[in-house]
């Protein structure tokens, strides 16, 4: 269901494929003497209106919940119905998908992030969309961690080839100083 405004005014509104406009609701009256109240158009979509409202907010409260610290504050999207208040249609909540100090602190933040994104029992596209960013985010920083992981190993390898050519020359001089003496006294 897609509900947005018509108008700028904001006196038209269109729910699904069905327009309406606030003159009624201004009049008080429809013709037939019924009150907006009454007419089972308004009424339908005053429900179909608060019906979207409670969506929304469930879905945006999911992705609140799931992101914690990394989610930013509750945005939302306005449509005046023709009973003339007010309801929620749409929103949004901001995400941190910035990288982290260490490759495991991004990981662990686009885990979240990934599952703030897909929280709601009905993910949109752009949810998707940064649960992908996120999981691209996350690979690249495995990526660097195992990268960082074969450099520190090299780095030990390194120092360990190192001290065993150390060492390997301490036998050799010890083999030519015990042939030397051997070689003194022959």
């Amino acid at each position: 269901m897609s509900i947005s405004p018509v108008s700028q005014s904001g006196l038209s509104y269109s729910v699904g494929n069905i327009s309406l406009s606030n003159n009624a609701q201004l009049s008080g009256k429809k013709s037939g003497g019924a009150t907006n109240s009454e007419d089972p158009t308004i009424t339908s979509e005053v429900r179909k209106l608060k019906e979207r409202e409670r969506e929304v907010r469930a879905h945006e409260n999911a992705h609140k919940s799931a992101g914690g610290a990394h989610a930013g504050t509750v945005s939302y999207t306005y449509t005046r119905g023709p009973d003339g208040k007010v309801y929620i249609t749409g929103g949004e909540v901001s995400i941190d998908v910035s990288e982290e100090n260490s490759p495991a602190a991004t990981i662990r933040k686009m885990e979240q992030v990934k599952a703030a994104a897909l929280a709601p029992a009905d993910p949109s596209s752009q949810d998707q969309s940064v649960a992908a960013k996120a999981s691209m985010i996350a690979m690249k920083a495995r990526q660097e961690a195992s990268k960082l992981k074969e450099e520190e190993a090299a780095e030990v390898n390194g120092t360990n080839s190192q001290k065993r050519k150390v060492d390997d020359e301490r036998e050799a001089n010890i083999g030519r100083e015990v042939f030397e003496h051997i070689s003194v006294y022959a």
